[in-house]
């Protein structure tokens, strides 16, 4: 939300409709403050806006980037994002269900030096044990939308036969819908492994507790396209309308192996 304009001429501010309370170029930011910078700095690169194609934007990112090198070689990332990747094993770890563990072993081990696999480079024998329990959702970059691309036994007693190719506010009701666009988001943008614990869902009035964990996909390495999904959960015999739940979520942002 715009709180103001402002209008320039090259570096010059001929006006303002208020007292700018942008930090000054050469303010100093904490570690988590500045990588927060560069996640919305590379957004915007990513973005389907005109400022995409600035080359001020662009030598932003390389000089933020390359003013966290010091810290990135120390090793010390435990409490930031600036090495994410550092901790996806312990994110593995803490998960109970063993399916996703295999899982996300499988994600981990497809992606060879990528930051993450694409769809194809998935093994289908491998994930076959744990088919039932997937689904996954095609992400659209420039619109933001998700549709379904795979969806196993569960969520088709769930869901139906309509998942496929269904978009998100399609799955969802509107009182669900929110938080799931605000998880498969943050899984797709970071990009990062999310994981939900718990609650997971009601169905006809019943509870089902179980993980739920979301990993992202990119046919590139790089950009997110996709979200690889996995819920592990003793199977309800209740029926009626199906209202997902995301709580208790720990988050690994995704970096190079």
């Amino acid at each position: 939300m715009a709180s103001g304009c402002e209008l320039w001429n090259t570096s010059e501010l001929v006006f303002s409709s208020k007292n700018s309370t942008l930090p000054k170029p050469d303010a100093n930011f904490m570690d988590y403050q500045q990588q927060k910078i560069i996640d919305t700095e590379i957004a915007l690169r990513d973005s389907n806006w005109l400022i995409a194609g600035s080359k001020k934007l662009v030598a932003a990112i390389e000089r933020h980037n390359s003013s966290l090198a010091p810290q990135i070689s120390q090793g010390d990332m435990s409490a930031t994002l600036t090495n994410p990747g550092s901790d996806f094993e312990s994110f593995v770890s803490g998960i109970e269900s063993l399916s996703l563990r295999a899982v996300a072993q499988i994600w981990d081990q497809a992606r060879g030096g990528k930051l993450m696999p694409a769809w194809d480079d998935l093994s289908s024998a491998a994930l076959a044990p744990h088919f039932k329990l997937l689904w996954g959702f095609k992400f659209d970059r420039q619109k933001g939308d998700f549709t379904g691309r795979l969806a196993g036994t569960h969520i088709r007693e769930w869901l139906g036969a309509n998942f496929w190719g269904a978009k998100l506010e399609d799955i969802h009701p509107p009182h669900a819908l929110e938080d799931a666009r605000a998880f498969l988001t943050k899984v797709v943008m970071t990009p990062g492994a999310g994981l939900c614990s718990g609650r997971l869902f009601t169905i006809g009035g019943q509870t089902v507790t179980g993980e739920r964990m979301a990993l992202p996909l990119a046919q590139d390495g790089v950009h997110a396209d996709g979200v690889l999904g996995t819920s592990d959960f003793e199977y309800p015999l209740a029926s009626g309308p199906v209202a997902v739940i995301h709580e208790n979520i720990k988050w690994c942002p995704i970096a190079p192996q």
